[in-house]
């Protein structure tokens, strides 16, 4: 019997083997009950323990071989190694750390965003953010590695995605809970009964959506009119449009506002954005009141403009040259567009993020020069946020650049460089460390013109927007906004040696002579 068991146990070993390969399509095809699969799989594997019951003495000295011995050793070390990594990948998708190794840190949140986040989770709150597109949108994609920081730091945010046009129940629902219509492209971000529609998938528009739903009250920034400014609603050359909208996407309400008819101003935040007509004494009263309760203003003032602000600078000791600025070294195209450099940025809260790791591109399109008290007054400080080079001066004798083919040069009267093209100034602090009672925050910029729409076509210059609305973020002491932009992508392709002469020695000659001298260093050895 034993020897019949050892003649047929190769052949009863095969058909377990076809039964365990049978049972393995079983499960694929998902044909037949669940058990099927299971019940073929067992009965191959007690079939194809035929060969090693019947033939067990040639098991045993297969397996007490030398060889047989140093295969186990080696199929043990292999299961040991597979085993190791079976636990680290367990143990991974437990717990893990995201490391983002690109220069610009393009799929890491910033950190004032984790900030905001920390705030969240020790106050108890739970931001849901969802995206309304379609599902296989490149964008979705994109934004699904955003949210997975947003959803890993801190447990405060959680993500979830709607395809309105595959799934109209669950978007139909969604309009309802918000009561706004849907286009299926956009993000809701909400908490409790409030809500945050958003357009754009950066972070800061994220990031300012959950800021805008977590206060108690909408913050307002409200642009002078009447005036001859630069309007957040125009479409001319003098138009604001692309600020306005940022600052929406920051989570404000933008408005305008006539100074001569508003006996209350309510915003956060007043712009006077190149005024050409002068403020009559009853507007410069109710600017400086505004100012003397608390409030936040920006000032933004082209070369040449002719309004006289000097009662709402002076108590901050500040104040504007009636001069063109004129940067022969750092000047984009001509010296009247100077150009920052790294170390023309100053140390404030308002420039913290824009010099670091490399500078954004900040360009002043025609700017006069303003003046920092030595001392300032009693109650405040005063800050310097840009400055131009050493050569730079303030030329004065501005009706004698319209000739044709002036060559400017530097006068006596003229101030010398560096020169302040932008300041901050606030109420100082007091022993404790908090701002003392006393006028709000201000911050002059010497051009207007620097953030209009049709500048920014030109020249694409990040950095003036970054400065706008840094400067309205802490004006409205919305310090955890500032710092937080989109980065681009961090593209670095490699690229093929473009010299025909290189590409034939690296293939023809290098490459060959390594591997021969590989080849003679291994035969020398063995020689």
């Amino acid at each position: 019997m034993r020897e019949k068991l050892s003649l047929v146990a190769p052949y009863i070993a095969a058909v377990g083997l076809v039964l365990i390969l049978g049972a393995l399509g079983v499960r694929q095809t998902n044909t037949g009950p669940d058990w099927l699969p299971l019940a073929i799989g067992a009965a191959g594997l007690v079939l194809l323990l035929a060969y090693p019951l019947g033939r067990a003495d040639e098991m045993r000295t297969a397996f007490g071989s030398r060889q047989a011995r140093f295969g186990g050793n080696a199929l043990v070390l292999l299961v040991s190694v597979i085993g190791i990594l079976v636990v680290i990948n367990i143990l991974g998708t437990q717990r893990f750390v995201k490391l983002d190794t690109t220069t610009n840190q393009r799929f890491a949140i910033s950190g004032q965003s984790k900030t905001i986040l920390d705030d969240l989770r020790d106050q108890g709150q739970q931001i849901k953010v969802t995206a309304v597109m379609a599902a296989g949108s490149p964008v979705l994609a994109d934004l699904r590695r955003l949210m997975d920081n947003y959803v890993a730091y801190g447990n405060a945010v959680s993500f979830a995605s709607i395809d309105a046009g595959a799934e109209p129940a669950r978007g139909l629902a969604l309009q309802q809970a918000i009561q706004q219509p849907l286009t299926n492209n956009e993000v809701v971000v909400q908490m409790g009964d409030r809500h945050e529609v958003v357009y754009a998938f950066d972070e800061k528009s994220i990031t300012g959506a959950i800021i805008q739903v977590t206060r108690p009250r909408e913050k307002v920034v409200a642009f002078t009119s009447g005036h001859k400014e630069y309007s957040p609603t125009g479409s001319d050359q003098r138009a604001y449009s692309g600020i306005a909208q940022s600052l929406e996407r920051d989570g404000y309400k933008v408005v305008t506002v006539q100074l001569a008819t508003s006996d209350t101003l309510s915003a956060d935040v007043i712009v006077i954005a190149g005024a050409q007509e002068p403020f009559n004494s009853t507007e410069l009263e109710r600017l400086a009141g505004f100012s003397a309760d608390g409030g936040g203003v920006l000032v933004l003032a082209d070369p040449q403009d002719k309004v006289d602000l000097s009662p709402l600078l002076s108590r901050y000791g500040v104040s504007l040259r009636n001069d063109l600025v004129l940067d022969p070294e750092r000047a984009l195209q001509s010296p009247a567009v100077p150009v920052i450099s790294k170390e023309g940025f100053q140390f404030h809260e308002i420039t913290s993020d824009m010099s670091n790791p490399e500078p954004l591109l900040t360009v002043f399109p025609g700017a006069r020069s303003i003046v920092l008290p030595s001392t300032a007054p009693s109650g405040t400080t005063t800050s310097a946020l840009l400055k131009t080079s050493d050569a730079a001066w303030g030329e004065t004798d501005l009706a004698a650049l319209e000739v044709e083919g002036a060559q400017p040069t530097k006068d006596e009267v003229d101030a010398a460089g560096p020169l302040d093209l932008a300041v901050a100034a606030e109420p100082a602090a007091g022993a404790d460390g908090a701002a003392a009672p006393g006028p709000g925050r201000i911050v002059v910029i010497g051009s207007a013109s620097l953030v209009a729409d049709a500048i920014l076509q030109q020249i694409q210059a990040s950095g003036n927007i970054v400065l706008v609305l840094n400067s309205i973020n802490w004006l409205a002491q919305d310090e955890e906004l500032m710092g937080i932009r989109a980065t681009e992508p961090d593209d670095r392709p490699l690229r093929a040696p473009q010299s025909p002469i290189l590409i034939f020695l690296v293939t023809t000659l290098l490459l060959p002579a390594i591997v021969a001298a590989i080849g003679f260093y291994v035969w020398w050895q063995r020689r």
